[in-house]
């Protein structure tokens, strides 16, 4: 059981009103408590949906053309939300196709290139990722799917570093959190998970952007009953 779930017997128990307030509400939320208004602030800023694999080169992928010149255009800050943490959602065997998993929860781990770990987000489990395949010793691992430590990775490698301060905020790298909300010389490029956007100065912000955010269908969820 989750918070929103303990505050929904709460509101059944003892008939009182509840207001839930979040900046990435779901709409399986707002059906499992029966809500039966969810208010959004009005606004006049205007969106796109980007077919990824329609813009851009490789190199410079995930970050499409657009969101690219979007950046550049920008007369504040950017917000770049990406749906996991780490660099890659999953590490592979390019000869057997072996997805290195975690043996208690049957999911991929998530590669994170820094210090070269595999970590479960679900139970905590770290290991060292492996430099040759555990079922067939090849040397042939590489990683696939991106996390918010590729995206901070890539736009360094994108962007004017003189022009733009980056920082990445998510729950593997709480350290940015203090020069961010310090550092008004410069515009600010804030990479992160959901979790970064209550940590957002949003009267500093001219561009959001989410990430590849159609894969979140394909991620298996572990809040069911």
């Amino acid at each position: 059981i989750d918070v929103r779930d303990s505050v929904c017997i709460h509101q059944k128990v003892f008939h009182t009103a509840v207001s839930i307030c979040d900046y990435s509400y779901s709409v399986p939320s707002a059906l499992m408590q029966n809500l039966t208004e969810i208010h959004t602030p009005s606004t006049t800023a205007s969106w796109s949906v980007i077919e990824q694999t329609s813009f851009g080169s490789t190199s410079s992928y995930p970050i499409s053309d657009p969101l690219l010149r979007a950046i550049e255009e920008a007369s504040g800050d950017v917000v770049i939300i990406a749906q996991r943490k780490g660099f890659a959602t999953s590490y592979r065997c390019e000869e057997c196709h072996y997805v290195h998993s975690c043996p208690s929860c049957k999911i991929p781990f998530v590669y994170y290139k820094k210090d070269q770990s595999l970590r479960c987000h679900y139970c905590k489990r770290y290991e060292d990722a492996p430099r040759t395949c555990t079922q067939c010793a090849k040397q042939l691992l590489t990683s696939q799917g991106f996390g918010s430590e590729q995206i901070e990775e890539k736009i360094r490698t994108l962007v004017d570093l003189q022009e733009w301060n980056i920082v990445r905020i998510d729950a593997a790298k709480e350290e940015d959190k203090k020069q961010y909300a310090h550092d008004e010389q410069k515009a600010t490029i804030i990479v992160g998970t959901p979790t970064a956007l209550s940590q957002v100065i949003w009267s500093r912000v001219a561009v959001v952007a989410l990430i590849d955010i159609d894969r979140m269908l394909t991620i298996p969820g572990y809040n069911g009953p």
